[in-house]
């Protein structure tokens, strides 16, 4: 069965809905100033708290630092969703299972990436990560995950989510602005319940 994971959650309401529809994970996004759903450290652990122990917990970070990898690893999250360059130093930090994301014009050199040892799962995303923007599934018809879990992100919603099951196989959709109630004032008002619960039955029907 295809799984789902609902990202960008940034609320107490959004963890109870969550709770609510058993999505099979569900992501926070961490120390990300640009982004309209980012939380601090301290902000995500109380949610975290709150979530239902059957959800896996991701901390969503880009470029991080070594001190943010402590931070985060100081909480129970399940794994850590890391986005962007990353330091030697900063990948020693790390001792949660790690899902890579991968942007589109990155797909041609991941898999040499030094650090696959380490690397439970790859994330396909497009050139804007959150944005709600897709890409050409077709360029990962090729791409060799070497036994890792996949998930696919970049612009999936309730009239696409079928089709990117259909022609891409992965292991998790990964969604956050198809199931969100809006922006306003440039941050996330929360996720939609109708929405989401649409969406996690979707991805649960699937064959």
């Amino acid at each position: 069965m295809t799984k789902i994971k609902i990202c960008g959650i940034m609320h107490e309401r959004d963890v109870g809905l969550a709770n609510r529809f058993l999505p099979d994970y569900i992501g926070f996004v961490i120390a990300c100033p640009k982004s309209k759903r980012n939380l601090s450290i301290q902000e995500a652990g109380k949610l975290l708290e709150l979530a239902d122990q059957r959800i896996k917990k991701v901390a969503v970070t880009v470029s991080p630092e070594a001190e943010t990898i402590r931070q985060i690893e100081k909480y129970q999250f399940d794994y850590i969703q890391i986005h962007g360059k990353v330091r030697q130093e900063v990948w020693d930090q790390v001792s949660l299972p790690v899902i890579r994301a991968v942007q589109q014009e990155e797909i041609d050199s991941f898999s040499r990436e030094k650090q696959a040892g380490i690397i439970d799962a790859y994330l396909f995303d497009s050139k804007k990560p959150g944005s709600g923007e897709s890409f050409d599934w077709s360029i990962l018809k090729n791409v060799e995950t070497s036994g890792k879990m996949m998930f696919l992100a970049g612009g999936i919603d309730e009239y696409n989510v079928e089709e990117a099951i259909k022609q891409v196989r992965p292991d998790v959709i990964d969604v956050s602005s198809s199931v969100e109630l809006g922006v306003i004032d440039g941050h996330s008002v929360g996720k939609d319940p109708e929405k989401m619960e649409k969406m996690i039955r979707m991805v649960h029907d699937a064959e």
